[in-house]
């Protein structure tokens, strides 16, 4: 018997995806709580001043006298576990443009998917350049020279960037889609696009556009959970 089957949340994939990143995301930051870091202006994140001002400078105010090496040991557990975070929204990123794709069957929704993967690849590349100049720094050996610093530094910009670019992207479609929670989406995305801009010359709206992108990862997923397709159906048997 064959049977009319109403698929109502082509979503539900990335969103269950999208899900586990954030909490893995939570889980990234244990290591850091309860320990003070000087971040260098302007920011006042030290992860982020640590991406975005790699210098012997930087690192030198992050971790002040940290005698007994809590701080180092910290920065390397939670960039460590910042690679299951990686994971995590890489296979949310590429999944969310690949029902994008299907849907519209347009080619660059399905180019985002690769880009997906390029901006992981990148923040994988960034973090082990950090576990390199950490483990350095742990064990008292002579920091390395100035291209390691620049390449904790392009890799940072490369993701990113990359992520101005992929939700930029996205944007026309959610906006196209006459939904409230999507229009909402698409002008954070906007906005993101724009604040990357003024990132990219001014460091003082880097840590401004950072925020812009993590408010609209928890959006996206909402989307996802809540967004419904009336209409579209396929036969089942």
């Amino acid at each position: 018997m064959i049977y009319i089957c109403r698929m109502n949340r082509p979503f539900l994939l990335p969103a269950f995806l999208g899900l586990i990143a954030i909490l893995l995301a939570m889980l990234m930051n244990l290591p850091l709580r309860g320990l003070h870091f000087d971040a260098p202006a302007p920011f006042t994140n030290p992860v982020l001043a640590l991406e975005f001002a790699p210098s012997a400078e930087t690192l030198g105010t992050l971790l002040g006298s940290d005698a007994d090496g809590a701080k180092v040991t910290a920065l390397r557990a939670a960039t460590l576990r910042d690679n299951l975070f990686v994971f995590g929204y890489t296979l949310f990123l590429a999944a969310l443009a690949s029902v994008v794709w299907r849907q519209t069957r347009r080619k660059r929704y399905l180019l985002l998917g690769f880009l997906a993967l390029f901006i992981g690849l990148s923040d994988l590349m960034e973090n082990g350049a950090i576990q390199m100049l950490l483990s350095n720094f742990q064990n008292d050996m002579l920091l390395s020279d100035a291209m390691d610093f620049r390449r904790i530094r392009m890799f940072a910009w490369a993701k990113w960037l990359g992520l101005a670019v992929y939700f930029g992207a996205l944007a026309p479609y959610l906006w196209g889609r006459g939904w409230l929670l999507g229009r909402g989406l698409a002008i954070v995305a906007g906005i993101a696009v724009v604040l990357a801009v003024m990132a990219r010359f001014y460091p003082e709206w880097i840590e401004a556009y950072v925020t812009a992108v993590f408010a609209a990862f928890p959006l996206a997923v909402a989307f996802c959970f809540l967004k419904k397709e009336a209409g579209s159906e396929e036969r089942c048997v």
